[in-house]
Order: structure tokens, then C-alpha cells, then sequence
């Protein structure tokens, strides 16, 4: 009796296999019908929801184990969707995370190419410095940190930590292969001079400083305070200025150029009433929305994802989106929007049924 293992008869080779084997080879592959290569690579964004309470769990699990305790100079929980395995990205463009620092913390000043935001979840005594001017942190305000800028972090008061979330422009960043970072020659908290007073206003009453002229590629605002975003949500919606499909709807921008706040990142806020029901439409831009007040659901490509405050929602390009607010409720949205029109790729459709 031969002992040999028997080989597969050349002539009952598998045809399907040898191809996809000879196109890798070629590095090629194939579309033979109209399915689309991101969905044939796996590389198919899905809607999905953060959720705060499991987050948050995971922050303290990992203080009182020493993983993420203090002196960890980078405690952050960075979002993966989960139709984009081994991608560490929220959406093909968009970095999403969670960041903690705390109190007697410093995180070390450094600067790269890609544009930052921190919307403030929780905490007090906290701030950060960009390019020398100082900017406290406080819950819900937006903060800004434009690409190139140094930029570090501390928390030198109060007792509880600070958490915000932080959406970057790192995966187009990286795709163009424009990625660049360096750490500060203080290795430790840049030095500033001035405080973000100054700039807190820079737009206030319709008016801009005599010396403000130039044109930013990103908005000198650095903070944009919550309460007066809250207090125009609120106006909208005592004047029943709802939109159908977007709710309550605003933009903060850039006081000198009335554009995106960022080159590659826009920030709105959505403010929805109770038992608002919106109507579905689709973009090609791809969004991260942080649940600010209330509770509800949206509902992506017919899927029903619900959300309550703090928790974080994808929703990937040219997905149906409809929204449910179940109380009063406001959304703070940041999206890729900038870096699809210049090249007239900012698109949106309405749902020809209303929705889905």
C-alpha cells in the first residue's frame, strides 16, 4: 500500500480558484459585475453607535488596572468601523475617538499635518494650548486644532477626569500621503502667552478686529462656546424653524470667511423636538455625530440604530438617514464635506417615498 498523499488531478482543477490565484499574482481584480470594489475588499462603511456607558466602563476599567492609569501620556479609545476591519477609522476619511487626561496630567505638545477637533463630554479643570494661546475646556464646547498647529493638553484642577471626543482628518491625510508629526523641543506643555479671550469673540456683533484681514485656511476661532450654539438650537426651534430633514439645523464657521471651519472638516448642530420624525436623505460626504442632549434613534439604510447622550454615531456616504427624537434633542455633527467640494463631489438625494 503507497503511502504517498494523493494530488489533485490537474484535470478537475478548480477554474475559480486558479483565477483568483493568477489575478493576485497580477495584483489585479476583478469586477464583473456591479457590486463595487469597496464592498468586494470589505471596505464597506456601516452606520454604528459608540455607546458612552460602554466607553466610559472601559476608561475606568483600565486606570484601576494600571493600563491606562496615571502617566499614561496617550489614553484614548479610537473608533474602528465595523465594516472597515484592520482600518482603525470611523469612516474612509474621519478619525473618531475618546480621550482622557487626568487631573496633574500633561499631554506632551506635538504638531502634524492632520486638522483635530475636541468636543468636551465631561469633566472641569482641564485646558489646552495651541500655538501659545490657552484655551479652557468646558462641557460641550467645540475646540479647535487646525492642521499644523502645536498643540498640547493639561489638567491642573479639579478632582474628576476630563473626557472629550476628537475627530481628525487622518485617514485622506494619510491617504494623499501628507502625514507629517513632530514632537515640541519642550517635551512637555508648550509654552503660552495669552489666553483664548481674544478669540472668543473675534466675530461677535458682526464685527472683526481692524487688523483681521487675512484668509485663514482654518476659522483664528478656536473655541466656540456651547451655550450660545444651545441658545440658537432653542431660538430655531421656538420659531418653529424646522427643516424636514435635518430638524434645527446650523453650521459654526469661520468668522472671516463665513466658510467650514476647517479645510477638511465641517462642524453643524442639529436640534430636534420631541417626537420629531425627520425625512430620509443621503450625502455623499460621511459624518460622526455626538449625541449632546436628549435621546432618540437614527435610522441608516434601514436599520435602526438608537442613541442617548454622549454616545457617538457613524453615518458612512450615500447612506439613508432619518432621525427619531424621542426628547428634545441635539446632535453635534462633524463631517468630510470640505474635501468634496472643490472638486463638485458634495452631493445630496431626498428619499423619493419620504422615508425608507
Amino acid at each position: 500500500m503507497s503511502n504517498s498523499t494523493a494530488q489533485p488531478d490537474p484535470k478537475h482543477a478548480d477554474p475559480t480558484a486558479e483565477r483568483a490565484d493568477r489575478m493576485k499574482r497580477l495584483s489585479i481584480i476583478p469586477i464583473w459585475n456591479t457590486s463595487g470594489v469597496a464592498e468586494e475588499m470589505g471596505y464597506k462603511a456601516r452606520g454604528h453607535v459608540w455607546r458612552w456607558r460602554d466607553l466610559h466602563a472601559e476608561f475606568e476599567e483600565a486606570v484601576k488596572t494600571s493600563l491606562a492609569g496615571p502617566g499614561t501620556e496617550r489614553r484614548i479609545l479610537l473608533f474602528e468601523n465595523p465594516g472597515m476591519p484592520r482600518s482603525a477609522a470611523a469612516t474612509p476619511t474621519l478619525n473618531g475617538a475618546l480621550q482622557m487626561i487626568l487631573p496633574g496630567e500633561v499631554a506632551p505638545a506635538h504638531r502634524h499635518t492632520y486638522s483635530a477637533l475636541r468636543f468636551i463630554l465631561s469633566g472641569s479643570g482641564a485646558f489646552t494650548v495651541v500655538d501659545g494661546t490657552r484655551a479652557d475646556m468646558h462641557e460641550l464646547d467645540l475646540l479647535l486644532t487646525p492642521g499644523g498647529c502645536w498643540h498640547s493638553h493639561a489638567h491642573n484642577g479639579g478632582t474628576e477626569p476630563m473626557v472629550w471626543f476628537d475627530a481628525l482628518d487622518t485617514p485622506f491625510v494619510s491617504y494623499m500621503r501628507a502625514d507629517c508629526f513632530e514632537m515640541h523641543p519642550s517635551k512637555s506643555l508648550e509654552p503660552y502667552t495669552n489666553t483664548v479671550g481674544s478669540y472668543e469673540d473675534i466675530g461677535a456683533l458682526g464685527m472683526l478686529q481692524g487688523r483681521t484681514r487675512a484668509q485663514p485656511p482654518a476659522s483664528p476661532q478656536l473655541v466656540y462656546k456651547w451655550a450660545a450654539a444651545e441658545a440658537m438650537i432653542q431660538a430655531g426651534l421656538d420659531r418653529d424653524d424646522d427643516d424636514p430633514y435635518e430638524g434645527v439645523v446650523y453650521e459654526y464657521v469661520n468668522p472671516i470667511t463665513g466658510g467650514h471651519v476647517m479645510p477638511t472638516i465641517a462642524c453643524h448642530v442639529n436640534g430636534f423636538r420631541k417626537g420629531f420624525h425627520s425625512k430620509a436623505r443621503r450625502r455623499t460626504s460621511s459624518s460622526l455625530c455626538v449625541v449632546a442632549k436628549g435621546s432618540g434613534a437614527t435610522i441608516i439604510d434601514g436599520v435602526k440604530h438608537e442613541w442617548s447622550e454622549r454616545d457617538v454615531i457613524a453615518e458612512p456616504a450615500w447612506s439613508w438617514c432619518e432621525y427619531i427624537a424621542y426628547e428634545k434633542s441635539i446632535l453635534f455633527r462633524t463631517s468630510d464635506q470640505p474635501i468634496l467640494e472643490p472638486f463638485g463631489l458634495a452631493r445630496q438625494e431626498d428619499h423619493p417615498n419620504g422615508r425608507q
